[in-house]
């Protein structure tokens, strides 16, 4: 993954949170941009991503209580 770093922040991260990182680079490419317009069109969040999210470990992701990804 190539993108502007002017603080150098990529060399603090951890290999495990690159990965993360680009997870939801992709997630975002691929299933939400193509759903931006029509949701703030219609004044709608689009719902049917939440569960993919999730998945996705998007939700408190350092929490490993109450069935949260760890």
């Amino acid at each position: 993954m190539s993108s502007l770093d002017y603080y150098n922040i990529e060399e603090l991260l951890t290999d495990e949170e690159r990965a993360a990182r680009d997870r939801a680079t992709r997630f975002v490419q691929e299933e939400v941009m193509s759903q931006v317009v029509p949701c703030f069109r219609a004044g709608k969040f689009p719902d049917d991503l939440i569960p993919r999210m999730g998945k996705l470990g998007f939700y408190a992701p350092y929490l490993k209580e109450h069935g949260c990804a760890g």
